[in-house]
């Protein structure tokens, strides 16, 4: 086979598989795994990245979704944690506990250079749920500078594996899982 020939084949396989390759958002979740129920601590992480390598990031907020209660915001240091809550309606009874609201959003503000990166950590209490259940923790980037947020918050509509531009860190409900 010819060099060229070669080097053709081998850049249309890059790009094969770039096209095909799973979508990696800037703000990513781990573990990627959880038990149908129970207590978890997620770390969520957010490598530097709003578009300029002059700006940082200012803050992050992270959606917590349903099925998701008792909820715990790591404090990092450098950074303030503030979060909002949602009511539960009807109050969902799990154990011995009654919850009647949850987190629905957490936010750390503070400021990330570019090139570093940060983990920010959520202690959850995970409801009962179906095996194979994909949960989406929608987060948002805001950046210095008069930059525009950084929305990592596209889910795929099911069955769909295309790449997306920036989807939502996700956790998968596997049965029998252990962290």
């Amino acid at each position: 086979m010819a060099p060229t020939t070669r080097v053709c084949m081998a850049l249309a396989a890059l790009l094969v598989a770039a096209l095909v390759a799973p979508a990696a958002g800037h703000v990513t979740i781990n573990p990627k795994k959880a038990p149908t129920e129970g207590y978890l601590v997620f770390k969520m992480r957010l490598p530097h990245d709003c578009g300029d390598a002059t700006v940082g990031t200012s803050n992050l907020t992270v959606t917590l979704p349903e099925g998701v209660v008792a909820v715990k915001q790591e404090q990092v240091a450098g950074w303030k944690a503030i979060h909002s809550m949602r009511a539960i309606d009807p109050p969902i009874v799990s154990g011995s506990s009654t919850y009647t609201e949850t987190m629905d959003t957490a936010t750390w503000v503070g400021f990330l250079p570019d090139g570093m990166y940060r983990e920010f950590g959520l202690s959850v209490k995970l409801l009962p749920q179906k095996n194979g259940t994909v949960m989406y923790f929608k987060a948002s980037q805001d950046c210095h500078g008069g930059f525009p947020p950084r929305n990592w918050d596209m889910i795929p509509a099911p069955g769909d594996n295309s790449r997306l531009k920036s989807p939502a860190p996700a956790v998968t409900i596997i049965e029998g899982y252990e962290d």
